[in-house]
């Protein structure tokens, strides 16, 4: 049996396969056991080979095509992208669409956009528990059945002056990030309390900003503060515990994600005790519900999901079943079934209003068969209109059918790089209907975002795709890059019959694409043989530079030597004149060999001139601005402050944040930019501290806390913002509902210690986070002031004060002007030893916990479902009836926890 080799290299990387075939094998078959060999999905769409340029044809043989080397060279183009299905215990399945070369770390970039996830969230990526390396893509990584992912936050808290480093699993619960924390701090889970956040939503409900600090609380939760509370909803039960003091809100965002966990924010609940429906801002306590109560749920409403057979009404044999929502309309069947396809739907023989929800046609049950029909398209004349081309060409089309069929059709290729727009509006998605997409007898611009070019290397034509708006001398890197030619090769690009310098330099791509493009080689040396030694003064740092440069070469070759032996950018604004004269910029298209002089003077610069188009208005401006500066500073310039737009460089989306050197601007050249909405409502605030005020600029929905944030302002515990009466300003205000006329005056005023008095020392104590400054007889001792501490501020009896980390005894005097002083309950460090685990763990416990209630939570946390697990201490097991006092526990003693 003969057998052939062809060696097939992906375009646009670097990575080649050896794929044997035989000579009566087609094309298709060749593409086919590469997908194979590649271990792609069996739905990966057929690529295109290429042999020398030219596109093969899949259904004919290498020899019918006059391919007949035992060994040869081919290139393979993926048109379409591909579905990756990836895993997640929470998430569930994902299936994103991406390119065959992705890397795991777009891949990660396009997973946390589909989700609406922060964009700074990190994503892990791993095959059969083996995390992968996210520089790969997944051509390197494949099969992906077994690709699972997790969402990952780096966040930091500090607790005892020591800061602690958290990575986060997004999907999990914030009652399990407090168990995490809890192990590192020895703290019991049920004390540490994160920010506002309710323990039973997930992370990513909160939209925590990686690298930022988690606040903690550390809350003392007596047995007494709080209840046990059984919640029933029809035939299932939840047990909960919650303070007294807390607020019914907290309880039924606590139901609503323990019942509800993957549709929580859309369900509405009531909670009704003894007949009594609980209102929202009551506490527990003032319902006097006790341990064990039981609270009716009820649900207002909620998306209930109920599955349909999806059934053609002609020819019945063709059906499909999917999931719905009740409250979604008809028309959804069109876009998530059929892929936008429009269709008549029917129930019992009559038509449904597409445009009404299925609860609302009283279609409830499972399984309810519908059935349908396509809709004979209605005949369209469609005119289509290539933007740099004169005339458009009317195209009779079906109301039916997609649009992208026909984009597809005039640019020769398949591609998702084009820009379509009708009525003044872009078409981001063109795998539509007409009819879906309301488009009528209209007129359709379109525009590729590549343009074909014809490349002749080394005697073989090659079609190479690139972006259109690029320039001609950006052809020289893409080439060197697309053909892998040696850095140190240098060669010269000839256009139809002529070499390409002067003007062709800087025209586009969409312009000059007419004629076939040849690389010349330059043997080594021959570039170099008519050298001669240029002086240049460099007036930034007043010194002579020295270049040798070829005569026939321009100043614009001579100012690109220059600033990459100088290691500047390659875009950086420059000027050069000749020697002694500033008046007059050499121009860049110059020949060198038409100055008779050697000595000329270079100035870098830091300002660029660029032009700026408003896409909507159609209208041009000129400006000059500094080449390091942001893109946003656009903003200022075009008085735009305030708005929202989106800058475009070579038809791409940038990044505002970045510099025009990062984006590699040139001199001259376009920003486009788009208005997407009005200007924002700002409010013009005053801050006065310490007789001294700033003006500044809000967003007027931020809230006061907001504006503690943005300034740095101390908690209010330590710093008050006043509004003009004197009134304490609250967290949650917002800035519109406190301001007068779009203008908000804020005084800071510092919390200070008021000057002692007489025999008195003024002391700050702090209690469950909240401080307080008081005044004490300076010759009392700590116990007295633990004893007013109880009273006053009605605590436990087990309390202790603590000045840093240093317990202060009962007899000890009252330390002087203490910067702080800490109440807290005694705990006792204990040592528990669990012997099938193997684990030794120190836990700080309260005195008066019973030693049930201590097993109970190690049951919990390890998940242990037999009843037999015991506490022990020296051989002797504990009763469970008993707390750690009672049974003669002290601090740093030794137990074990048997399982």
């Amino acid at each position: 049996m003969i057998q052939r080799e062809i060696e097939i290299k992906l375009r646009n990387t670097k990575l080649k396969f050896q794929i044997q075939y035989r000579p009566e094998q087609k094309v298709i078959d060749i593409l086919n056991k590469l997908i194979f060999d590649l271990k792609l999905p069996q739905n990966t769409s057929i690529p295109k080979l290429y042999y020398k340029g030219a596109c093969l044809d899949n259904s004919k043989t290498l020899d019918q095509q006059g391919i007949i080397q035992i060994n040869i060279e081919a290139e393979v183009e993926f048109i379409e992208k591909i579905v990756v299905t990836v895993n997640n215990q929470i998430l569930d399945k994902q299936n994103l669409k991406c390119e065959i070369i992705t890397s795991l770390n777009e891949l990660g970039s396009i997973l946390l956009k589909k989700l609406n996830f922060n964009q700074d969230y990190y994503v892990r990526f791993a095959m059969d528990g083996r995390e992968l390396n996210k520089a790969k893509n997944l051509i390197e990584i494949a099969p992906w059945e077994n690709l699972t992912f997790q969402i990952l936050s780096h966040n930091y808290f500090i607790y005892d002056s020591a800061q602690y480093q958290l990575e986060i699993d997004v999907t999990k619960s914030i009652q399990n990030l407090c168990e995490m924390i809890s192990q590192m701090i020895n703290i019991n889970s049920d004390q540490i309390q994160i920010d506002s956040f309710n323990k039973e939503d997930p992370f990513y409900y909160y939209q925590v900003n990686p690298n930022t600090e988690l606040k903690l609380r550390i809350e003392d939760i007596q047995n007494n503060n709080q209840v046990t509370i059984s919640i029933v909803y029809g035939q299932i039960t939840h047990q909960m515990k919650i303070l007294k003091d807390e607020k019914l809100e907290t309880l039924i965002n606590k139901t609503k994600t323990s019942f509800f966990p993957h549709n929580y924010s859309s369900v509405n609940v009531k909670l009704v005790f003894n007949g009594i429906e609980l209102a929202n801002n009551n506490t527990i306590n003032s319902y006097q519900i006790v341990n064990n109560s039981v609270i009716q749920l009820i649900v207002t409403n909620m998306l209930e999901k109920i599955q349909i057979c999806i059934q053609n009404k002609e020819n019945p044999v063709l059906k499909k079943k999917t999931k719905i929502s009740l409250d979604e309309q008809l028309s959804c069947i069109d876009r998530d079934v059929f892929f936008n396809k429009q269709m008549d739907y029917f129930y019992q023989d009559k038509q449904l209003d597409k445009k009404q929800t299925f609860r609302q046609q009283q279609i409830t049950k499972n399984d309810t068969i519908i059935e349908y029909k396509p809709i004979e398209g209605v005949q369209l004349l469609i005119k289509f209109k290539k933007l740099d081309e004169q005339n458009p060409v009317e195209v009779q089309v079906q109301s039916n059918e997609l649009l992208s069929k026909y984009i597809y059709q005039l640019i020769g290729r398949e591609t998702n790089d084009v820009w379509v727009s009708c009525k003044n509006q872009t078409i981001n998605d063109i795998k539509q209907t007409f009819s879906a997409l309301q488009i009528q007898n209209d007129l359709i611009f379109y525009q590729p975002q590549q343009i074909l070019l014809k490349v002749q290397y080394k005697d073989n034509l090659y079609d190479i795709y690139q972006k259109r708006d690029l320039c001609v001398i950006d052809l020289y890197n893409n080439l060197r890059n697309y053909f892998e030619i040696d850095e140190q090769q240098e060669f010269e690009l000839q256009y139809g019959n002529e070499i390409v310098q002067g003007q062709l330099l800087c025209k586009k791509l969409w312009a000059s694409c007419q004629e076939c493009y040849k690389i010349l080689l330059i043997e080594n040396g021959q570039n170099d043989r008519n050298t001669k030694l240029y002086k240049i003064y460099f007036i930034n740092q007043d010194k002579y530079i020295e270049l040798n440069m070829n005569p026939d070469k321009k100043i614009g070759d001579l100012q690109r030597e220059f600033l990459q032996k100088q290691e500047y950018p390659k875009n950086q604004p420059i000027e050069c004149y000749m020697k002694n004269n500033t008046n007059i910029t050499l121009n860049k298209e110059d020949l060198l060999n038409t100055l008779n002089e050697d000595e000329l003077q270079i100035q870098v610069k830091d300002i660029i001139n660029l032009r700026a188009y408003d896409k909507i208005k159609e209208e041009e401006s000129y400006y000059e601005i500094d080449f390091n500066s942001k893109i946003s500073s656009l903003l200022q310039c075009l008085k735009l402050d305030g708005f929202n737009c989106n800058f475009f460089y070579r038809n791409q989306l940038v990044n505002q944040d970045k510099t025009f050197q990062e984006i590699e601007f040139q001199e001259m050249d376009t920003i486009e930019y788009e208005i997407l909405n009005k200007k924002i409502s700002l409010i013009q605030i005053t801050l006065i501290q310490k007789n001294q005020q700033e003006e500044i600029e809000l967003d007027q929905d931020l809230t006061i806390k907001d504006l503690r944030q943005k300034l740095n302002i101390r908690t209010i515990d330590e710093a008050e913002l006043l509004l003009n009466n004197q009134t304490t300003t609250k967290d949650e205000q917002k800035l519109k509902d406190i301001a007068k006329d779009g203008k908000l005056t804020l005084t800071l005023k510092e919390r200070i210690i008021k000057p002692q008095q007489q025999n008195k020392c003024a002391l700050i104590i702090s209690i469950k986070d909240i401080k307080y400054q008081i005044e004490f007889e300076q010759n009392k001792k700590v116990e007295d002031l633990r004893l007013f501490i109880i009273n006053q501020y009605q605590q436990q009896n087990d309390i202790v004060i603590r000045y840093g980390k240093t317990i202060l005894n009962p007899s000890d005097p009252i330390p002087n002007q203490p910067d702080l002083l800490i109440v807290s309950p005694f705990t006792l460090k204990v040592i528990i030893k669990i012997n099938k685990l193997n684990q030794i763990q120190q836990r700080q416990f309260k005195p008066n916990q019973k030693i049930g209630d201590i097993i109970q939570d190690f049951v919990n946390q390890y998940k242990i479902k037999n009843n037999s697990t015991n506490l022990a201490w020296n051989g002797q097991i504990l009763d469970v009836n008993k707390t750690l006092k009672e049974s003669g526990v002290t601090d740093g003693t030794e137990l074990n926890l048997l399982i």
